[in-house]
């Protein structure tokens, strides 16, 4: 009898033993579990100030042209560089910064959100682009018609709001809000696209730019370089000897050129037709960037994009020399990007346009020799007729996020959390 009450008093004294550890223990996880669950509240209310800070910077920037050109000129807007906490929300405060950057045409607007009591702050930063052209080397209103030899498209796409006549070549990328030949052989039944390279009877066409037509021919007038009337060009441009000048060359009428034709290194305005000459039109020798993402223009012709062809276009020899390039094409939702210092030099003194250009009417290459080339943007309201030999379109993001418009279309590049604390300059 004894040794059972002995037995049952040392399992007494056990259960207190634990019981003196787990309650406390249960105590302490009580406490916490509601500091955690105040401390994730207020975590969650800075989250969400810091995205309504982000969205008060992308109502500024979208108010006015006037505004977004001040910013890509470097001028922060009052109370958008971290100078203003703003109170208008119950769940605490935020501040705003905005700059221009990281590329050209783009804004980085960082947001930062703080909870009423003061204790928790977070940050969020969206990159937003002007992306009037989209990566487009081409852009018509019309339809597009490639039927001569060795005419390229290379580093943007063809955007298009009506058909597209490719002569089934493999690259670039071609969007068309009518039918693509002779990809789509079905004449607009499903499938309209190969999800790589061609989307034809396509919804999704970005709009057009509004072109800054007042601005542009203010600047040419300002140079000099404005013309009221047609003009027939070439060898020299216009009334100056060279028109690598980085000027706006605006024409209220057509543009005829003569072979062997002109360099203009700038900005080409032409409201009415552009009519190439059946021969070479170009004089230029410039040295410009590879785009990152021109890759993505050759999902269905890796081969050609990394260099294995002996000769790439227009007699220009150029693939991409990226350390680790990946030996088959990575899927268009790739990471990947090339070395921003690959080069490439049109050696052979034959490049027409190196810049934005604007053609109000038809653009017309016909037929023949003469390997001309444009790099930059070309952006026609018309019809695009490229039957001529050897001609070639050069997309630069340079000239892409050159353009000056009436309007603005912004599309995000990138939103991502970052670290950092209230700024001292929002305020207490």
């Amino acid at each position: 009898m004894k040794g059972e009450r002995g037995q049952l008093l040392v399992g007494v004294i056990l259960l207190l033993a634990v019981l003196a550890v787990i309650i406390p223990a249960m105590v302490t996880y009580v406490q916490n579990e509601g500091k955690w669950s105040v401390k994730q509240q207020q975590n969650s209310n800075a989250f969400q100030l810091a995205e309504a800070a982000v969205d008060r910077g992308y109502q500024k920037i979208t108010e006015s042209t006037g505004t977004w050109n001040n910013m890509q000129n470097g001028t922060q807007p009052a109370g958008y560089k971290f100078d203003n906490g703003y109170y208008d929300l119950s769940g605490g405060s935020y501040t705003v910064s905005i700059t221009s950057g990281p590329k050209k045409q783009e804004v980085t607007i960082i947001g930062v959100g703080r909870d009423r009591y003061k204790k928790e702050a977070r940050a969020l930063q969206a990159v937003y682009s002007n992306a009037n052209l989209q990566n487009a080397a081409i852009r018509s209103l019309s339809g597009v018609n490639i039927s001569g030899v060795n005419v390229e498209v290379e580093w943007g796409s063809i955007i298009s709001n009506q058909a597209i006549a490719t002569a089934g070549r493999r690259h670039p990328q071609f969007y068309s809000a009518g039918d693509i030949t002779p990809q789509d052989a079905n004449l607009g039944d499903p499938p309209n696209t190969d999800s790589v390279q061609w989307w034809s009877y396509y919804a999704g066409i970005p709009p057009a730019p509004f072109v800054d037509f007042a601005f542009y021919k203010a600047s040419a007038q300002a140079t000099g370089t404005y013309y009221a009337t047609t003009q027939n060009w070439g060898p020299t441009c216009g009334n100056a000897t060279s028109c690598n000048t980085g000027n706006t060359y605006y024409i209220d009428g057509d543009l005829n050129l003569n072979s062997p034709g002109i360099f203009i290194g700038g900005t080409l305005i032409v409201r009415g037709n552009l009519n190439l000459p059946n021969g070479r039109t170009g004089q230029g020798a410039p040295t410009v960037p590879l785009p990152q993402s021109a890759w993505k223009q050759y999902g269905n012709d890796w081969a050609y994009y990394i260099g294995n062809n002996t000769q790439n276009a227009c007699s220009i020899g150029w693939h991409d020399t990226t350390p680790g390039l990946p030996a088959t094409f990575p899927g268009l939702n790739s990471t990947y990007q090339s070395d921003p210092t690959i080069t490439i030099t049109f050696s052979d003194n034959k490049l027409m346009v190196n810049g934005f250009m604007y053609v109000g009417g038809n653009l017309t290459a016909p037929g023949g020799g003469g390997q001309t080339k444009v790099a930059g943007v070309a952006f026609v309201a018309g019809n695009v007729n490229l039957s001529s030999n050897n001609f070639c379109v050069f997309y630069t993001d340079a000239a892409a996020s050159s353009i000056v418009t009436t309007q603005i279309f912004l599309s995000r590049v990138s939103w991502r959390d970052v670290v950092l604390p209230w700024p001292s300059g929002a305020g207490p």
